[in-house]
């Protein structure tokens, strides 16, 4: 009898990474056991009526079986339904019981159904997974109770499809990208439509938004309560300085299009991640010049790449300036490589008062 399921993939999952199924049965020393797997597929407008594969394997040495069918899936996509652009109103589908789903359609949905097979009185039988015997009847959805799993024609870098798979919500690295929590993935839309102020749950406003301007949300002068991010840092009759944030990336498309509208004018752009790496560039009649990149800069003496992890708990030091403004003192205090440091070139004064 298959008594759970450790782990079942997110509902919407990329055909070319890995969509990983695990589960246990607690007859797996039986003899000749071997968990069976039903593949139960909906290509089309049509509910399937019977399983489009059917695979046997054995338990691992724990006793548990898992099972990648991500190379099985691609072969269902219809990817005659796919296009090179944005011109395709209804690829992904909509969310709800068997996805609402057309035939028009490149993508497909899948969960499945586990069963047993072991020697039984000496006969190779048969069991259901949930206490009889008979084809597999424990079902394996996705991480969304008891949807199938979304197949896209899509594929993950490699440190995306790690958080997709270690994600613990219903959807996985794509959680950014559903709709007001319904489930609905993001509407794409043809790349004709006029996007109107607001519409920003649309695959082509986001798509438009990276290949244009490098991110996906927009950035503009503070005005009332809007762009509330946005500073003018500095002004005069010929030069102008804003601080802004934008979502993941540098707007340098954004920066390299204005340069190219404004050939007269010179740009520059310095940006940091939230991590600490960043950069400098300068932006000339549409021509870039990269001034500088780093890992990691020191806040105190600017120098690039030497903020380092004290192997005793100190945090992050610079190794150039040994400037105490974001360090633990009392671990400093303990520390044979960093204590020389705690006098007042080194510790900030509001430290000292923190201390």
């Amino acid at each position: 009898m298959i008594t759970n399921a450790t782990y079942v993939p997110p509902v919407w999952s990329p055909a070319y990474n890995p969509i990983v199924y695990n589960f246990l049965s607690n007859e797996n020393q039986q003899p000749d056991f071997f968990y069976v797997i039903e593949l139960w597929v909906q290509e089309g407008s049509v509910a399937p009526v019977a399983p489009a594969y059917t695979l046997y394997q054995r338990p691992s040495p724990s006793g548990y079986g898992m099972v990648d069918i991500s190379t099985i899936m691609q072969g269902f996509l219809n990817l005659a339904n796919w296009t090179g652009g944005e011109g395709y109103s209804t690829q992904y589908r909509d969310f709800g019981p068997q996805g609402g789903f057309t035939d028009a359609q490149a993508i497909c949905s899948v969960y499945l159904k586990i069963g047993e097979r072991y020697v039984s009185n000496g006969i190779l039988t048969d069991f259901n997974g949930i206490g009889g015997t008979g084809a597999p009847q424990y079902d394996l959805y996705s991480k969304f109770g008891s949807e199938p799993t979304r197949v896209i024609p899509a594929s993950l870098n490699y440190e995306d499809s790690v958080e997709h798979l270690a994600a613990t919500g219903a959807y996985g690295y794509f959680e950014p990208y559903i709709m007001d929590g319904n489930g609905k993935f993001l509407t794409r839309m043809p790349s004709t439509q006029n996007i109107a102020t607001g519409q920003t749950q649309t695959l082509s406003f986001l798509n438009w938004n990276v290949r244009n301007w490098g991110t996906k949300w927009d950035v503009a002068v503070r005005h009332g309560d809007d762009y509330p991010e946005t500073e003018l840092m500095e002004e005069d009759k010929t030069f102008l300085a804003y601080r802004f944030n934008t979502a993941w990336s540098p707007p340098i498309e954004a920066i390299t299009k204005l340069s190219e509208q404004y050939p007269d004018l010179d740009f520059e752009l310095s940006y940091e991640e939230e991590t600490g790496w960043g950069g400098l560039l300068q932006f000339e009649a549409g021509n870039i010049n990269e001034i500088e990149t780093y890992e990691n800069k020191c806040r105190d003496c600017d120098s690039n790449n030497t903020m380092e992890y004290c192997e005793n708990d100190c945090g992050e030091i610079c190794s150039e300036c040994n400037y105490m403004g974001e360090a633990d003192l009392d671990c400093v205090a303990e520390c044979d490589t960093h204590k020389v440091y705690l006098d007042d070139d080194h510790v900030p004064d509001y430290r000292k008062e923190n201390a």
